[in-house]
């Protein structure tokens, strides 16, 4: 490389960096035109499909049924991704943010686990912000975290145990 080619590259006007907050707007609008929803959008359409599926269950529930009403994890995946298709979102892309969303967290290990609007690694039971949690939160959150899985998870050897039994 002449000199001259060198100061002629030096004369060349590039235009500035971007800035941190225009280069995640763009990323941003990138991944709005490939379809895929942010995440505030993806929380909305699952706030939007549990509350369609509780009314759902209590218009067709008789007056005198007092058991609990139970909403299949799968359904509301599958009605969150309507409510993500409706708004324009990609299909594949609006079910794939839904699972990422609705998947189990470290963070709600059973023994040490609290919901959070706002989670963190210190997620443990703490006192709200407010002053101090009443005897019924703490017994509900404990009872839930203590629920047993209806089956043990498989494991290569139990799979293999389970296949050989056979």
């Amino acid at each position: 490389m002449t000199d001259d080619e060198i100061l002629a590259g030096l004369a060349i006007h590039y235009p500035p960096p971007l800035s941190a907050a225009e280069r995640t707007r763009q990323w941003r609008e990138a991944k709005k035109l490939a379809g895929r929803p942010d995440t505030k959008t993806v929380d909305a359409a699952i706030g939007e499909a549990s509350a369609f599926l509780a009314r759902a269950a209590c218009l067709y529930r008789p007056k005198e049924d007092t058991s609990p009403v139970l909403v299949d994890v799968a359904i509301l995946t599958k009605v969150a991704r309507i409510v993500l298709v409706r708004a324009g979102y990609n299909r594949k892309l609006s079910l794939a943010c839904v699972v990422e969303r609705l998947r189990p967290r470290p963070l709600h290990d059973p023994g040490t686990a609290m919901p959070s609007v706002a989670l963190a690694d210190d997620n443990a039971i703490q006192p709200p912000k407010g002053g101090e949690w009443k005897p019924e939160d703490i017994a509900l959150i404990r009872e839930l975290t203590a629920w047993k899985p209806l089956a043990p998870p498989l494991h290569p050897q139990t799979a293999t145990e389970i296949r050989h039994s056979d």
